[in-house]
């Protein structure tokens, strides 16, 4: 699994109050960026954290499946088309198919 470390310069905290949007960190991070990878998981984990545990009550499982879900955003971000897409509904189906693996 891909290690994402914080640069020393800047803490996480920091980071995800960059005023970068999501879409313009997707795109760094397809470019291989790990600070916008940073800052993109600083910003959402702990809200997807909280929405997997209500899903599959269990926080152990809720972890790994992040985990999985933030290194398919770390593998596949060329891929984002950046259609409108709700992304509640976008992230349930991510969980699902990671839980069903």
């Amino acid at each position: 699994m891909t290690s994402i470390t914080r640069p020393a310069s800047a803490s996480v905290p920091a980071l995800a109050a960059a005023p970068s949007s999501d879409e313009s960190l997707i795109k760094r991070i397809a470019g291989g960026d790990k600070l916008a990878m940073q800052v993109l998981y600083a910003r959402h984990h702990v809200r997807v954290f909280r929405f997997v545990v209500r899903i599959v009550h269990d926080e152990s499982m809720a972890e790994d499946l992040i985990s999985e879900v933030f290194l398919d955003v770390w593998r596949q971000a060329d891929r984002f088309e950046g259609r409108s897409v709700k992304p509640r509904r976008r992230s349930a189906s991510s969980f699902r198919s990671a839980a069903d693996e």
